[in-house]
């Protein structure tokens, strides 16, 4: 092989090792930097930044990439292996993989490879902290530069970035002209620099771009600002005056307060309506940054204005949608809660007058009801002696009258002025009162039977909207099933009334330390039936609970729906599930269910160990405690909507302190409902009735006492003409037997993860501790076998963590093992054969308790056992 010539050796090195090259390199490169600073275009540019450093680096060509308007990066200029580029240039999208596009996107180098075994490394333009583009430089390695190679592209780049700022800087702008051409404009935005071009965004057909000279109030528009403000773009003056004089007045001082906030922050945007010369109201939204001279002073501000007017516009019609939607639903729920509670054709007639008509801004109605084939009066208000007795002379269904046509097309019928009214109805038995100009007339049916029909009247003359359809549809159906139930109430009376009384408790259970009284009245008036209900259950863990509702309506359907929701309620509470829980689950059944009916309820667990009571309510009246001393007061615990009405309605616990000798009211509304007073008033008298109870029952007698009591507080609603359902539930805590209440219990608690066996074996451990602890020795041994059972089994066959419960009341040992598991213990099975292993457990449990069992805890399950611990214990068992 030919020995290599000094040339082609390279520079030669010292002593040191150092390149005798080296300084001459570095004067080089510096020349290369300076000649950097005063290129002439971009191409020098791009030509001398080789020289400066990016050939010392690797490079064999460079790229430069700029930033366009529409946010894509184009090649400038480029050379060496980078000339190819810029043949053909192609945009490249702003999220494209290519390292230009990364590095402008992340600010930081971007490393790609070459399939020929070459890469390319891109290095964003940073100035002023924008970013102008990228420099990529090709390299004939798929090696990044090193540490030394990346700092001396970075400085190469920093000062491009540099250079290229002031190459893209606007040219100075010339004095205001008289007649300015729209060319001089777009050559304005165009010289702006690359960074602020692309925040403008002025891709969009409805944004404008300006640029406004803050020293001489010469202000440029493009021509899509132009068109927004209504103007000729080859007609605009340049004035910044004019822009002013185009904003309304009314917004010119937040416009002002905005261009001057500008000049202190940079930033500018501002939302104002202008008034185009042809009176067109537009609302436009106008963002920009203002840019400082050298000395720091603001003296022009580049920014883009967006017509807004089709956005605003929708969104004023959907917050006018939305509202319109929530009068309508508040209407509804108020007229159903109305109707709900009357049970007579007059009173639905006083809920009209009361409550719809000023709600619809009418001024009278005639309400008729079908009988025999005929539409008959039933009430009207605002109508004079002679409009009385036309009312009552137009009921038949053949006639041609507004009301046989509004139940020939079963749709409400709408008439606007009484000249409609007179050309449509021109006979003298249909003639209108004087003063009423404008009708509703709606058709009540319940199916496909007539129920009647319900002409509401106004004052004026009037435009029906389409909410006023709806109002008036939604209107119709409510009222019609209301008459429907007022006219069948008395002839199902006796059916519902019997219905109803079997979908209530039959007997009430014995439940020992407790005392409960119930009272069931039916409604009047023909409204023998409704949904209202009662309940007792008895838990787990001597756990009680007692529960009240009322089912809206008074027909076989509310009093079936009574019969689900009470069954529901009940079922969930036998689960072991929580108050808040039951009530849930109460909703969501009863949401699920193909009916339209809603029920109120109130549900309280009451825990003697703990002397509390939980209670919960769904949109039913408070309950009212009774203090042993005679005290009461309203139960304030916070409730959620009727159940029913939202699927994912959650229900809030109170907790109230209930010692002995303490009681609770739950009642329906049907209790203090009254015509004359108000609802607040009558729940007042109620707490006087019973804050004014003296009792003559024996004290030994709890039971007695409560029974007189509940008649105490039936005995105004019983004597009452006209009345709604009414369902009282009363209960009392007492001393089972008269004795004096036992002393506390004690209680201990421990976790165990799932699968731990060591844990249960500790667990265990600790059991037989805390009983010796509690003096219980002679019963640790039992208790200890059979934790050690029924935690085996527990912690083997549950995914989630197993709890362990001791609990010492007088007398007696209960220990709880709480899982995930719902598999349900299997009774003890006799041992045969290769069978004698299956249910081991389970055998020794039975063999060794004195009681247990299973019984589910919501989520989860317990099984338990208990031991006696006093003179119940049989001595000697094993």
């Amino acid at each position: 092989m030919a020995a290599q010539t000094d040339a082609e050796a390279g520079p030669a090195r010292g002593p040191t090792g150092r390149r005798r090259g080296a300084r001459s390199s570095c004067a080089r490169r510096a020349g290369a930097l300076a000649r950097l600073l005063t290129s002439p275009d971009l191409a020098t540019l791009v030509t001398e930044a080789m020289s400066a450093g990016l050939t010392d680096a690797g490079a064999t060509g460079a790229v430069l990439y700029l930033t366009a308007d529409d946010a894509t990066l184009r090649p400038a200029a480029g050379t060496g292996a980078g000339a190819r580029a810029t043949a053909e240039p192609e945009p490249l999208p702003a999220d494209a993989p290519h390292p230009a596009a990364t590095a402008v996107r992340t600010r930081h180098p971007a490393h790609a490879q070459d399939p020929a075994r070459s890469s390319s490394v891109a290095f964003p333009l940073l100035t002023d902290g924008r970013c102008l583009g990228a420099l990529l430089i090709v390299r004939p390695t798929t090696a990044p530069p090193d540490q030394d190679g990346t700092a001396a592209i970075e400085a190469v780049a920093a000062v491009c970035a540099h250079r290229i700022d002031r190459l893209l800087a606007p040219e100075p702008l010339p004095a205001p002209s008289v007649g300015p051409a729209l060319d001089l404009a777009l050559r304005r935005v165009a010289g702006a620099t690359r960074a602020a071009r692309l925040e403008l965004a002025m891709s969009s057909a409805d944004i404008g771009a300006f640029d406004w000279d803050m020293t001489t109030g010469s202000v440029l528009w493009d021509e899509r600002l132009c068109r927004l403000f209504g103007l000729d773009p080859k007609e605009f003056d340049e004035r910044i005056e004019t822009f002013f004089e185009a904003v309304h007045p009314a917004d010119r001082p937040r416009v002002e307060r905005a261009v001057a906030d500008s000049r202190r922050t940079g930033e500018f945007a501002v939302d104002y309506r202008i008034v185009r010369p042809d009176g067109v109201l537009r609302w436009l939204t106008a963002k920009g940054h203002v840019l400082d001279d050298r000395e720091g002073r603001s003296t022009r501000m580049v920014g883009v204005a967006q017509d807004r007017t089709d956005e605003r516009e929708r969104q004023r019609r959907e917050r006018e949608r939305q509202r319109r939607e929530r009068e309508r639903r508040e209407f509804v729920l108020t007229t159903t809660r109305a109707f709900t509670a009357g049970s007579t054709t007059r009173d639905v007639v006083d809920t009209m007058t009361g409550i719809v008509l000023p709600a619809l801004g009418a001024s009278a109605l005639a309400l008729h009801v079908e009988q025999h084939g005929r539409l008959r009066l039933a009430g009207a208000r605002g109508y004079s002696a002679d409009g009385m007795r036309r009312l009552g002379e137009i009921g038949r269904l053949d006639a041609t009258t507004p009301l046989t046509a509004a139940l020939a097309s079963g749709r409400p019928l709408f008439i606007t002025s009484r000249r409609r009214y007179l050309a449509a109805f021109p006979g003298t038995g249909a003639l209108p009162e004087p003063r009423h100009h404008a009708w509703a007339v709606l058709p009540l049916t319940a199916g496909h039977a007539v129920v009647g029909t319900c002409v509401i009247s106004y004052d004026a003359p009037r435009h029906f909207t389409e909410d006023d359809e709806a109002q008036a549809t939604a209107l119709s159906g409510i009222l019609a099933q209301s008459l429907a139930r007022a006219r069948l109430s008395d002839e199902r009376r006796r059916q519902m009334t019997e219905l109803q009384r079997m979908m209530l408790p039959r007997s009430l259970p014995d439940l020992p330390g407790l005392a409960v009284a119930v009272r069931y009245l039916p409604g009047t008036a023909g409204l023998d039936v409704g949904g209202d209900w009662y309940d007792i259950l008895p838990l787990a863990d001597g756990r009680v609970g007692v529960v009240i509702g009322d089912v809206q309506g008074h027909s076989v359907q509310a009093a079936a729906v009574m019969g689900q929701v009470r069954t529901a309620l009940r079922a969930y509470a036998a689960e072991g599930h929580d108050p808040a829980t039951v009530m849930s689950r109460t909703n969501t059944m009863l949401c699920a269910l193909d009916t339209e009916l809603f029920a109120t309820a109130a549900y309280v667990e009451i825990d003697g160990e703990a002397d509390r009571a939980r209670v919960v309510r769904a949109g039913h009246p408070y309950p009212v405690r009774i203090q042993a001393g005679g005290a009461v007061d309203e139960v304030q615990a916070a409730g959620g909507l009727p159940l029913g009405c939202e699927a994912r309605q959650e229900y809030p616990v109170h907790e109230v302190e209930l010692p002995p000798g303490a009681g609770l009211l739950l009642y329906t509304d049907g209790l203090v409902e009254r015509r004359s007073v108000s609802y607040d008033a009558s729940v007042e008298q109620l707490l006087r009735v019973l804050a004014g109870w003296s009792g003559t029952g024996s004290p030994d007698d709890p039971r007695q006492e409560l029974e007189l009591l509940a008649d105490h507080v039936t005995a105004a609603a019983a004597s009452m003409a006209e009345r709604d359902d009414v369902a009282v539930l009363l209960v009392r805590r007492h001393h089972p037997g008269g004795c004096p209440r036992p002393a506390a219990g004690r209680r201990a608690d421990w976790r165990i993860a799932p699968g731990d066996l060591r844990g249960a074996h500790r667990a265990r451990h600790a059991l037989d501790r805390e009983l010796a602890h509690w003096g219980l020795s002679a019963v640790g041994p039992d208790a200890a076998l059979l934790t050690g059972e029924l935690l085996a089994n527990a912690v083997q066959h549950t995914e989630g963590p197993v709890e362990l419960c001791a609990r010492h009341t007088p007398g007696t040992l209960r220990v709880d093992v709480l899982d995930h598991s719902h598999h349900r213990p299997l009774p003890p099975r006799p041992a045969v054969g290769s069978a004698s292993l299956l249910g081991r457990g389970l055998r020794v449990v039975d063999a060794v308790a004195d009681r247990w069992g299973w019984e589910p805890r919501g989520e989860r399950k317990s099984v338990w056992f208990e031991l006696g611990t006093g003179e119940r214990r049989e001595a000697g068992r094993p």
